[in-house]
């Protein structure tokens, strides 16, 4: 089961990725264990560049910012979440390509035509299981995040975060609904919500959709037992 979790700064992305595998990682545990990773972060090359994208004092143009993270994604796919797989792991991801989409191309305006192929092409062409797409208000976001220092890319202003929320909403609709491979997003407001209000919405889903029981049905033909 590949999962992947999206949203802009202060949805509650990453709080609600670590719960998930927390939950994940007791229901299943020992038969089935649960692999998280992050982009950028995760991976051999994954905090070098993390540091450079975030915390860079150096101009950084946009061109410059998708090579880095496409980097980081192909690293995080081939080293980390393929192999992950292919050991029959449970994965979670915070963040992949439905954030090139919202930063990159809404955000910073860089062609969709040149760029998404070179998205695609960073993430070995797998499409995760269900992608959740947190969302939120800008100025409950704004509230959210008084309480920590910004990074490079949470400094970025106001109207490019709001490009970035309209982006997220905008092609989660076109990869939703794309002629080939379409993906199985749900998007949840975090406005009202707590962290476990999230946690719930989110596994909810995943029984609602079938992808809990096909786990336990894997556990149990492993263990012999036939129902």
């Amino acid at each position: 089961m590949f999962i992947l979790l999206e949203g802009p700064e202060g949805s509650g992305k990453s709080t609600a990725a670590r719960q998930l595998v927390e939950r994940l990682s007791q229901e299943f545990s020992p038969d089935v264990s649960v692999a998280s990773f992050r982009e950028p972060g995760s991976g051999s090359l994954g905090q070098p560049l993390r540091d450079i994208l975030l915390n860079t004092k150096e101009p950084l143009c946009s061109e410059a910012e998708l090579f880095l993270f496409l980097a980081s994604r192909a690293q995080v796919m081939r080293h980390c979440v393929v192999p992950a797989l292919a050991e029959g792991k449970i994965v979670v991801l915070d963040r992949s390509t439905l954030s090139t989409l919202a930063y990159q191309i809404a955000g910073r305006g860089l062609p969709i035509q040149l760029a998404l192929p070179a998205a695609y092409l960073a993430t070995c062409g797998l499409v995760p299981d269900i992608t959740f797409l947190l969302t939120v208000s800008p100025w409950v976001a704004k509230a959210r995040m008084r309480q920590k220092s910004p990074d490079r890319i949470e400094s970025a202003g106001d109207e490019f975060h709001h490009r970035v929320s309209r982006g997220y909403e905008q092609f989660a609709d076109l990869l939703a609904h794309q002629a080939t491979a379409p993906w199985s997003v749900c998007t949840i407001d975090t406005d009202n919500l707590s962290g476990a209000q999230v946690l719930d919405r989110i596994y909810n889903r995943l029984v609602r959709d079938g992808l809990i029981e096909q786990v336990r049905v894997r556990i149990r033909a492993e263990h012999g037992i036939i129902q």
